[in-house]
This record gives structure tokens, C-alpha cells and sequence, in this order.
């Protein structure tokens, strides 16, 4: 179509009326598919330009790109043709290299002007490409068409006119050159007249003092001598709140008017967009925080290329779901997620050309376990840092599936399902007769009434059940018929072997809208269940005993009615009567009066104030004068975020406190000294017994290092050192003697105790004792020194002793039996003394090896 023939005068006039935004859904579209510098709609016989760049940065043509193209249309056959390397001196400043065009026609053959590729470089179009370029053109043009006014209409009609321009919100008015009045519509003089009480006539200036600030005076002059320059264009001016109007943002349009080849007037329309605004703001938020949404978002979520279907990215819950890194993912397609099956029938069904429109999709994927799901996408075409891409939405409907199928097997075998339970499952009509049931139900009507009843049979009348029974029966369905929903315990006796001692019986109306036609009844065997609450009650009662054994307490203030309630336990902790009406005001009396009171009096005020829980240990003074110490334990109860009731307990800690006092008391006596280490925190704390033992100041904070360094370098050390890390790894308590070398440079002999504190598995803390047993030690030391001693005077008593011992006592003998004896008499009481000579010496060395200090041996 070669042909010249140019628009209408009035379709130039109407495409000039066009506002700034209504080709955005043309050039967005253009500027997402096509990698070009600049897209651009012009029109011939039009001075206005809509166009995209790609860095979103300003362009302006000083010239009508249509006009020139004509020149080029008639050596071309096709409708779109590419000029390569524009010889004209702004494409070149510009770096153009080719402009690829499609002419626009109207429907009547004329060219109304041409939609246009800008390219940095020389640029074909493939047979895809230029399909979606001509339905663009396409769609520009259905946009002015759908927007021509019939002239006739606009000249000769005016009344039809002011109608139209008195049922808009926007504000409309003509003015002249020298910025008077010429006309304006209903809305615009209806809200000059409210506020001013000025009727508008023609030949008046618009700029009213009365109603305009000065700054918006000046505003609408300025753009006003701009318009009749002949530009047309709409300024968004905020204009503050006045006396006359709030705060708000203004869409104001200028339109020069032509006569005669001249600008002699202008239309000025503005229009309220502060909601738009908000919008828009809106929408700049959601934008910034898209990203962070997708991350984080609870549905599995990526994004893909269309052109290789490689993952671009990819959301948490995805990586979580399909068990894949996101390194893993990146390396992938969406082929590698789905069945080889069902790869190809995606290839199949994928179009790159849909890539606009937002499509739902069922498939099957795979995840890194190899399990297969069924899953329902939701997709829609984006652009991702330049890509066309996709976004795609998975919802896991695996379970769905399972879920739908099993309701079809439901309808298909219904009989099936209710006989799966051993609960019975029945169903009466309005007569009371039934309609379906389980086998569980009727085995055991069966059992009782040694009659197997079936549909339609009458349950309020079961033969070889009793009169009284099947009256009973029927009084319950009388009350479901009737149209009540509950629920009946049932105690019988005597039928624990088949079914149970109670049943729970939950009845049910069916309702055809306001009618019953029946009743569903299903019951549960709950035997155990009231065991559970039996025993739950006992335990209960135990707690009771318990409180009051442990002296334990409970209390209640209501602060809305400014009333208190105190147990029996705690009225005896205070030494009230159990009559004793606790007031509010009396509570504090029971607290000493001074810094102690004041204290409690502010953390009451606190806990109001803030709704927060509570645990102390304070002195009080008892009605009958008494001091003893109690622990506070409590919360707070809120509504609407106000504190209105505190609750808790209140335990008795004289015994404690006596106690506590006692056992530090032995401590002492004892050299025996607390310690404990707090895993998560490193943090090592000593008692006061176990300082003195190590000998450091009070105020000494220990490390584990400095710990464990204090024990005596070697076998101590080791030993200390493996049993606490067994203690840690493994839990294994340890009880050891060892040497320490305390802060002074003493050795000294301790015992050293531990035990490891779990919290679901893992340990927590490690506690224990230290001993000092330095003096047991040695003594232990003196004792095996003595017994050394003794050792070897029994040894020399056993010896040594009872050879001369032995000689003496055969002389003695031979001298009983003198005459016998060859010796001389004189000879025998020689050898007699020397003996006694020798055991005379051994002795005096037995008594060398004794100590004399009897203070330090054991005879």
C-alpha cells in the first residue's frame, strides 16, 4: 500500500488532544520485546512524539520523525522497512545506525504516521518479531480510533457538550492569549462561586486573588505563556491546603487551540490524581521490597529464562521444598525438575509468544529426593534485568490430589470407610428408623439383643433389648429430631470384653433446609479417657496435699474492682484467720515499713504498667508480728493491652532460709565449696568456700582456663581436664582426688566433683563441688609413715629377737639336765650372758626406731 494519503485535519487535531500516558501500554510492551535505543510513535501532520529509551533518559526529536520517513515509504513495498546508517546529522550525534518502521493506516487506507525501532546498531527483525511489531501498530491504531470524536458533534452540538463537561469531577476552562475567561464547565464555576461567591464571566481574568495562593498564580502564568508557544503538556503541581481546599495533587493539562494556523486559545483541564499518587507511591514501595517479598515469601517461587527455561532465581521456600541448593538451581532447567516424559510434552506446550499473558498450569516435578509431586503454577511474563522472563508461582497440591482421590473413593465405597473404625457410626430418619450404620454398630446391637436389625428397622423398639432401655433410647432421639445438637455420656455395666464401661454419643440433626429428615449418631468407646480424668483428678487432689505440705499458696487481685483473694495456704502463711477478708489497700501493711515497702510498692507499679511476670524473695512481717521470708511468683492478666488482674503463688521459705543458713554453715566446717560453668556462655562461677580454698580475693572472677590451670601441672591436671570434657560430651558424671596449687603457691589436696545439665539432649552447664582434704591427706600420710614403723619392728621381733630369745631359753633346758651336759656350769652361764648381751642390742635398736613423741605414733 504505496499510496499517499494523509490523515484528516481533525484526527490531527484529536491525536494532539491525546494525553502523555495513553500509548504507555503500546511502548511499555514495545520496549520489553524489542533491545532498542529508542521506540517511538510519531504521527504525520503532529508535533507531539511519544517515544521509550531504554536508559529511561529524555530525548528529544527537533524534527516529526513521520515526515521524514514518508520519503522512504513509496521505495519500499513491505510496511516495514529499516533504513540503515541515516545520513542525517541528529541520528549520527545520537548514534543511530538503522530505524526500523512499520507504517500506521487507518482503516480507510490513509497513513497516519509509523511506529519506529531506534537501534544502535544495524538490526533485523525475525518473522516473530515483526508479527508483534504489526499488532502493536495495530493496537495504536485502535487506540486513536476508538477515540474520535464526531466533529459535527463537537461544533454544532454544544449543548450535548456542556452536559458532558458538567458531569465531570475535573476542572475545565478556556481562557484567551492575554489569560481571560472564555468558558469553563459547570464544576469549575460551581467551586469558584462556594468558596468566593464569585460567578466567573467571560473576559475576566481566571486567576482569582480570592482563591488562588500567589505562588499558583504565578504557576498557571507561567505554564500558561509556555502552552501558547504551542506546546501541549500536563504538569502534576501539589498544591497546598488553603482556607479553601486541602492538601493535594493536580493533573493540569495545557492544549493549545489553533485558528488559523495561530495558538489563540487554551484549554486548561485539571484533574485530582492525589489518590493516584498514592498509589504510585504505593506501588514504589512494593516495588522495592518485591525482591525481599519473592526471598522470603512462604510459597515456592522463581523466576526462568523464556528463551533457554534456565533458572534466574530462585526464592527460599522453593530451595526448601525441592531440596536443591541455589547453586544447584542456577545450574539447571525447568527440564531437569520434571519427568523425561513430561520434558517433552513441556516443549510441546511452551509458546515464547505468550510470554504476556498470566497462565495456570498442572505438572508433575521431581525433587533432588527423586520424589515425584504434582503441583499447580501459576505464571505470568516479566523482564528480569533485561530478560524476558517468567515468574512462576508453585503451589504443591500432591496431598490435594490424594486428598481428591480418596473423596472419590469415599462416594464409590462409603460402606468400606465407616466399617474401617471400631467407633459405631449410625443414622435414623424422622421416624427413627435406620438408614445406613457400620458393622461395628450392629454387632454389637446384635450381641446385646441377639437380633442383627437392617435398614428401616425401628432402633427405639429393638427386640431382646429391655422396655426401659429402648424408651431411654427413644427419649434421645426424640431430642436430636427435635433439632438439637449434642453430646451424652453413657455408663453401662457388664460390657467391658466387647465394647467399654463408657461411650461418648455425639447426635446430630440432618436438615433439608428448615425441615429435619433425620439424625447421624457416632459413638466413641472413651473408657480410657474417663480413667485418664479420674486419675487427672486424683492428681489434682495430690496437688492440693502437695501445696500445702510444700506451703505454697495461691493469690488474685482484681484490679478493675479493686477486690483481693488470698487461699487458705497463703492466709496461713500471714497468720490470718481463714475468715480474714484481705482488702487492697492492706496488702503492703505486711511488707516492712521503709526501703523494703517502697521497693515492693514500685515493682507492683512496674508490673502494671509493663504486663510483666515477676519472681522475688522478700522478708514480711505476719498479723501476729512475725518476720518470716516468702517467695512472689506471678503474671498479669490484660484486656486490650490494659492490665486488669495479677495472679500467682506465694510459698513459705522459713524452713528454706533456715536451712540455706545451715547448710552454709557446714560448708564451712566442711572446706567444702560450690562451682559451676555455663557452656553456652563460658561464663565460670565460684562460691565464697571455694575462694578461700584457692585462696584469691572474694571479688575473683575465674575463667575455665584459669580453672583448670589451677590444678597441679601433670597427672592432676590431666585427669581434671579429661573428666570434664567427658562430663561434657558425654554426660559421665566424675568424683576425683587431686592435687590444686592455689594463688599463693600452696599445693594442696582436694576433692573434685561434677555433673553435666542437659536441655533437650544438648548439656547446658556443669556444676559440682570442691573439697578441701589437704589435712585427711596428710594424715593418711603420717598413718602409712607409722605403720612403715611398725612393719618393721614386727619384722625384728619375729627375726631378730628369737634367736637370742631361743639360745637362752636351750641353756635354761641344759641346766635343768646338768649332769648330762659336758660343759662346765661356768661355761654355760658364759654363753647365757652373751644372749642376753645380744638381744640387750637388738632391743636398744627396736627402741632407736620407735619415736618418742607419742603425739605422732600408734603403740
Amino acid at each position: 500500500m504505496n499510496n499517499f494519503t494523509p490523515p484528516n485535519e481533525f484526527i490531527t487535531i484529536q491525536i494532539e488532544a491525546l494525553q502523555e500516558n495513553d500509548f504507555d501500554l503500546v511502548l511499555d510492551v514495545a520496549s520489553n520485546i524489542f533491545d532498542s535505543s529508542v521506540i517511538c510513535l510519531s504521527f504525520l501532520g503532529v508535533k507531539r512524539q511519544w517515544y521509550r529509551s531504554d536508559d529511561d533518559t529524555s530525548f528529544n526529536f527537533d524534527f516529526n520523525l513521520s515526515s521524514y520517513l514518508v520519503q522512504y515509504q513509496f521505495s519500499n513495498s513491505d510496511d516495514i522497512f529499516n533504513i540503515k546508517h541515516p545520513r542525517e546529522a541528529f541520528f549520527i550525534e545520537n548514534g543511530i545506525a538503522s530505524i526500523i518502521s512499520k507504517t500506521l493506516y487507518l482503516s480507510n487506507g490513509a497513513i497516519l504516521g509509523h511506529i519506529s525501532l531506534l537501534n544502535s546498531s544495524i538490526t533485523e527483525l525475525s518473522a516473530k518479531e515483526q508479527k508483534i511489531l504489526r499488532t502493536l501498530s495495530q493496537k495504536a491504531i485502535a487506540l486513536i480510533e476508538q477515540n474520535q470524536l464526531n466533529l459535527e458533534e463537537l461544533v454544532f452540538e454544544k449543548n450535548q457538550l456542556k452536559v458532558l463537561l458538567s458531569t465531570t469531577n475535573d476542572y475545565i476552562w478556556c481562557i484567551d492569549k492575554n489569560l481571560n475567561l472564555i468558558s469553563a464547565n459547570k464544576t469549575y464555576i460551581d467551586t469558584i462561586k462556594k468558596h468566593t461567591g464569585k460567578i466567573l464571566k467571560g473576559g475576566n481574568s481566571f486567576l482569582l486573588k480570592d482563591y488562588y495562593t500567589d505562588e499558583l498564580i504565578e504557576f498557571f502564568k507561567e505554564q500558561s505563556h509556555k502552552a501558547l508557544l504551542g506546546n501541549a503538556f500536563s504538569v502534576d503541581t501539589y498544591i497546598p491546603a488553603t482556607k479553601w481546599y486541602n492538601e493535594q495533587w493536580m493533573e493540569i493539562s495545557f492544549q493549545p487551540i489553533y485558528e488559523n494556523g495561530q495558538v489563540e486559545k487554551l484549554v486548561i483541564n485539571a484533574r485530582n490524581i492525589t489518590k493516584r499518587k498514592k498509589d504510585k507511591e504505593k506501588i514504589n514501595k512494593s516495588k522495592e521490597q518485591y525482591e525481599l517479598l519473592f526471598l522470603s515469601n512462604p510459597q515456592p517461587m522463581w523466576i526462568y529464562d523464556i528463551e533457554t527455561l534456565a533458572f534466574l532465581e530462585i526464592n527460599n521456600a522453593a530451595i526448601k521444598h525441592y531440596g536443591y541448593s541455589r547453586e544447584e538451581f542456577l545450574q539447571m532447567t525447568l527440564l531437569d525438575i520434571r519427568p523425561k516424559e513430561d520434558a517433552y510434552k513441556y516443549l510441546d506446550h511452551s509458546n515464547p509468544n505468550d510470554e504476556l499473558e498470566a497462565n495456570q498450569y498442572e505438572w508433575r516435578h521431581i525433587k533432588k529426593n527423586g520424589e515425584t509431586i504434582f503441583v499447580l503454577i501459576t505464571t505470568h511474563g516479566i523482564i528480569h534485568h533485561g530478560k524476558r522472563a517468567r515468574h512462576v508461582l508453585i503451589n504443591d497440591i500432591t496431598e490435594q490430589k490424594l486428598y481428591l482421590q480418596l473423596l472419590e473413593n469415599e462416594r464409590t465405597n462409603t460402606a468400606a470407610l465407616i466399617n474401617s473404625t471400631d467407633d459405631l457410626v449410625w443414622s435414623i430418619d424422622e421416624n427413627q428408623c435406620l438408614v445406613t450404620a457400620n458393622d461395628a454398630y450392629l454387632n454389637l446391637i446384635e450381641h446385646f439383643g441377639g437380633t442383627r436389625i437392617k435398614q428401616g428397622d425401628c432402633i427405639n423398639n429393638i427386640k431382646g433389648f429391655d422396655d426401659e432401655v429402648n424408651l431411654y433410647w427413644k427419649s434421645l432421639n426424640e431430642r436430636v429430631l427435635s433439632g438439637e445438637t449434642f453430646t451424652h455420656e453413657l455408663y453401662s455395666q457388664n460390657v467391658d470384653s466387647i465394647w467399654g464401661s463408657w461411650s461418648e454419643i455425639r447426635f446430630n440433626p440432618i436438615k433439608d433446609g428448615d425441615k429435619i429428615r433425620g439424625a447421624a449418631m457416632f459413638a466413641r468407646n472413651i473408657s480410657n479417657r474417663k480413667e485418664i480424668e479420674l486419675a487427672l483428678e486424683t492428681n489434682q487432689r495430690i496437688l492440693l496435699e502437695t501445696s500445702e505440705v510444700a506451703r505454697v499458696g495461691g493469690w488474685e487481685i482484681d484490679l478493675v474492682n479493686q477486690t483481693v483473694s488470698w487461699s487458705k495456704i497463703t492466709k496461713e502463711i500471714h497468720e490470718l484467720p481463714l475468715d480474714y477478708d484481705v482488702k487492697i489497700d492492706e496488702i503492703l501493711h505486711f511488707y516492712r515499713e521503709g526501703e523494703n515497702r517502697e521497693r515492693i510498692r514500685k515493682l507492683i507499679d512496674t508490673v502494671v504498667a509493663e504486663a510483666k511476670d515477676f519472681d522475688f524473695e522478700t522478708p514480711i512481717i505476719t498479723a501476729k508480728g512475725n518476720e518470716k521470708w516468702i517467695r512472689v511468683k506471678g503474671g498479669v492478666a490484660t484486656i486490650e493491652g490494659k492490665s486488669v488482674r495479677i495472679h500467682g503463688m506465694i510459698q513459705d521459705l522459713e524452713d528454706i532460709k533456715k536451712f540455706e543458713v545451715l547448710l552454709k554453715e557446714t560448708s564451712e566446717i566442711g572446706r567444702v565449696g560450690g562451682w559451676q560453668y555455663d557452656i553456652p556462655t563460658k561464663k565460670v562461677t565460684w562460691g565464697s568456700i571455694t575462694k578461700k580454698i584457692h585462696e584469691v580475693p572474694i571479688d575473683y572472677e575465674p575463667t575455665f582456663e584459669s580453672s583448670m590451670s589451677s590444678y597441679k601441672e601433670g597427672e592432676s591436671r590431666n585427669a581434671i581436664i579429661e573428666a570434664v570434657n567427658n562430663a561434657i560430651h558425654s554426660g559421665t558424671p566424675y568424683d576425683l582426688e587431686v592435687q590444686i596449687v592455689t594463688a599463693k603457691g600452696k599445693e594442696r589436696w582436694v576433692r573434685a566433683k561434677g555433673r553435666v545439665e542437659l536441655a533437650q539432649g544438648k548439656p547446658i552447664r556443669l556444676y559440682g563441688m570442691i573439697q578441701d582434704i589437704n589435712d585427711q591427706k596428710k594424715h593418711l600420710g603420717e598413718i602409712e609413715a607409722q605403720n612403715k614403723q611398725l612393719r618393721e619392728i614386727a619384722w625384728m621381733q619375729s627375726h631378730v629377737v628369737r634367736a637370742p630369745v631361743a639360745r637362752i631359753m636351750g641353756i635354761i633346758n641344759l641346766l635343768n639336765d646338768f649332769d648330762s651336759v659336758e660343759l662346765s656350769k661356768e661355761e654355760l652361764l658364759q654363753n647365757i650372758l652373751d644372749s642376753a648381751y645380744e638381744l640387750d642390742g637388738i632391743i636398744r635398736k627396736i627402741n632407736n626406731t620407735i619415736k618418742t613423741d607419742h603425739n605422732n605414733i600408734l603403740i
